[in-house]
């Protein structure tokens, strides 16, 4: 999954969302893991 937020927010947002979403796919007995290289390859797109 990829989290983005308005260029107006908070940078830290997506990384909340993202937190929430790890552990809400522990609570499903799914391993998960946070790499944040996505982003700046879609940004240079």
């Amino acid at each position: 999954m990829y989290f983005h937020v308005s260029p107006y927010a908070d940078p830290v947002d997506p990384f909340i969302t993202a937190t929430y979403a790890m552990l809400a796919a522990e609570t499903l007995d799914l391993g998960s893991c946070m790499i944040g290289t996505i982003g700046p390859i879609l940004a240079q797109c």
